[in-house]
């Protein structure tokens, strides 16, 4: 079984980026941050582990602030 205290960090790092970006539908996060996981290739976000995904929501919002 996975570890629900994953989830509080998780959504609270989704929750700060999405209010940065409010313009952003959820589905578009999680589309870019997929592809970020997988270099620029669309991915199926199905298969990500949601670690790999909130580093890649993190990743994009440093790259945008450089």
């Amino acid at each position: 079984m996975r570890d629900p205290k994953r989830i509080r960090p998780a959504l609270e790092r989704l929750r700060s980026y999405w209010l940065s970006h409010p313009d952003l539908r959820l589905g578009q996060i999680i589309v870019n941050a997929a592809s970020e996981v997988h270099k620029g290739i669309s991915s199926d976000a199905f298969y990500i582990e949601d670690d790999q995904l909130i580093q890649a929501v993190m990743d994009m919002w440093k790259e945008e602030q450089i």
